[in-house]
């Protein structure tokens, strides 16, 4: 059964019924009983047949397929729109200028600060637990711009039993826990 309201077109039962009226109404002619409507396709032409709204049942049923197919390539287009939006923005934010730029107009500023060419600036306490592009960029701004650090941290162990993940070492205290890490920190420091 279907229902329509000036608002939106509402087709009632399962999905299982929606199937079956899907594949009544993509039978082909000769399958029907009779000819093809004027602009409708049969199925082995390209797209499924849906036939001209009109009196009786067989134009509801249209009318339903219709605004579901409709709901669902409406559905299918905000999607890819929406992802496409997101892989775009990604990859802007992603950048190295962007990063500097974002970095600059909260601190970075202060290293070209005033007459005799910026301030002392301390970064303490980064870190991270995976060579992510945040890492990459980071490292990167602290070589070109010349900015003291101290890294967060050493120790393998927040507290006994409970794994550090930013550590440069593991919880013995002997092993490097992450070597892409050390190598990064060790060129840091003999620029």
């Amino acid at each position: 059964a279907c229902s329509s309201d000036s608002d939106s077109t509402e087709c009632e039962g399962s999905d299982a019924s929606v199937r079956e009226m899907s594949m009544r109404e993509t039978a082909s002619p000769v399958e029907r009983g009779g000819a093809t409507p004027a602009g409708a396709v049969s199925p082995g032409q390209g797209r499924p047949f849906i036939p001209e709204a009109g009196g009786g049942s067989g134009g509801k049923q249209a009318l339903c397929m219709r605004a579901l197919v409709s709901k669902r390539l409406c559905a299918l287009v905000v999607s890819l729109v929406a992802l496409i939006l997101l892989l775009s923005l990604h990859h802007r934010f992603g950048e190295y200028d962007v990063f500097v730029a974002e970095v600059d107009e909260r601190w970075g500023f202060m290293l070209s600060w005033g007459d005799e060419g910026g301030v002392p600036v301390w970064l303490g306490e980064f870190g991270t637990s995976s060579d992510s592009l945040y890492w990459r960029h980071t490292m990167r701004y602290l070589r070109e711009h010349d900015v003291d650090w101290s890294y967060w941290s050493l120790n393998g162990e927040m507290s006994p039993g409970h794994r550090e993940s930013f550590g440069l070492l593991n919880p013995d205290m002997v092993t490097v826990q992450q070597p892409w890490k050390m190598h990064d920190i060790q060129e840091l420091i003999n620029r």
